[in-house]
């Protein structure tokens, strides 16, 4: 197993149609509202957008 982390995770959980684009980017805003540290989600982001600059 190769591990991916939490991001990695919703990125996963999004192109397995097991979660929506929206409700990633609604994840990681829960995520960093508890502490979770990564990058902030921008107002027109969508979710590939949100990815793509982490990278």
């Amino acid at each position: 197993m190769t591990p991916v982390g939490t991001l990695g995770l919703l990125q996963m959980a999004c192109s397995q149609n097991w979660m929506n684009a929206d409700e990633c980017l609604d994840a990681i805003q829960r995520m960093r509202a508890n502490g979770f540290y990564c990058p902030k989600v921008l107002v027109n982001d969508d979710f590939a957008e949100y990815m793509a600059r982490l990278q």
